[in-house]
């Protein structure tokens, strides 16, 4: 189970509407919780005057949010001593990550948009870059924009538990069969032990284009058949492998295989099935400030509003997956 969780927050309601997530997951553990502001300070600003009374007003706020969700008013109020503070300098883009590995967190809750907004944006910026810089896993809350000008203390008052959740599908978990999409496994399993919801497995087959010439597409539409069934048994046979191994860890699982496109498919199982969250791999593609999510995580982002927990993939871990392929092709 997770052990220290991290809070990244920019002052701003729409940042803040990640904490709810993060109390309900300390009040079922014993996890620490630690509250970041990362203070972007100008080269001109550094070691002034003004760059003290920056610093005094981020920990200021951050001290205001420890006693609203240490507040003995609230129904499951977390505990002080669970909860720190720390202002960080440089650019959150990349100081939010480094700060997690710094404090040995284990869990980055934080909501894609923040201060900037919601604009046209799929995932802002900083949440997109802390992913890709960042083996940590974090689970991303898409704010509401309902939500999104209440103040602190109450949004903190509206109830929220994971646990509410746990009978209308548990943690779903998308995988493509390759050992890079398994590096969620163990982040899913913690979150789902944490909350006491059961996981579900989810495959998806992409289907394989047939021919559309004449005499080649009735002669091989035969083999297309009886390559798409081989690739559901391997499919079906490595759900099995791994709904095992997870079982072993004393936690539910079930597992299903679709057949489509991806995307497509893992949205459409989650609206019928209203999983509590989601959890997939991703890669971040492109060059810096060019952040982009892989293609499947960016179309998931784009249309559900479930929090998602994302992995992002080593390159230490692709490229052995690449060797394989490159391998046995």
């Amino acid at each position: 189970m997770y052990q220290h969780l991290m809070v990244p927050l920019d002052g701003s309601a729409l940042a803040g509407q990640a904490l709810p997530y993060a109390t309900s997951l300390l009040q079922h553990s014993q996890a620490k919780l630690t509250l970041l502001q990362v203070v972007e300070l100008p080269p001109v600003l550094q070691g002034s005057l003004d760059s003290e009374a920056i610093i005094k007003s981020a920990e200021t706020y951050l001290q205001q949010v420890k006693v609203f969700i240490t507040a003995p008013r609230l129904a499951r109020p977390i505990q002080a001593e669970r909860v720190q503070i720390k202002v960080a300098f440089g650019n959150p883009k990349y100081e939010v990550g480094a700060q997690a590995s710094a404090i040995k967190a284990d869990l980055i809750v934080m909501t894609t948009h923040g201060r900037s907004g919601l604009a046209q944006l799929i995932m802002g910026s900083v949440a997109a870059s802390v992913i890709q810089h960042t083996n940590i896993p974090v689970l991303s809350i898409r704010p509401s924009t309902g939500n999104g000008r209440l103040p602190l203390s109450e949004s903190l008052a509206i109830p929220f538990d994971f646990r509410l959740e746990r009978d209308q599908g548990g943690l779903l978990v998308t995988l493509d069969g390759t050992p890079e999409s398994e590096v969620v496994l163990e982040p899913a399993i913690s979150l789902a032990q944490t909350i006491g919801i059961p996981l579900h497995l989810l495959r998806v087959v992409p289907p394989l284009v047939p021919f559309s010439y004449g005499d080649i597409a009735a002669r091989y539409g035969k083999v297309i058949g009886e390559e798409l069934d081989r690739q559901i048994r391997e499919a079906d046979q490595y759900l099995d492998q791994l709904q095992e191994r997870i079982s072993t860890k004393g936690l539910a699982c079930s597992r299903t295989i679709q057949i489509g496109d991806v995307t497509a498919e893992i949205l459409g199982f989650a609206k019928k099935t209203h999983p509590a969250l989601l959890a997939m791999a991703t890669r971040g593609r492109g060059r810096i400030g060019q952040i982009l999510l892989g293609s499947v995580a960016e179309g998931v982002a784009r249309h559900c509003r479930l929090p998602v927990l994302l992995v992002h993939i080593p390159t230490h871990v692709a490229l052995q997956s690449g060797a394989r392929s490159n391998v046995t092709a």
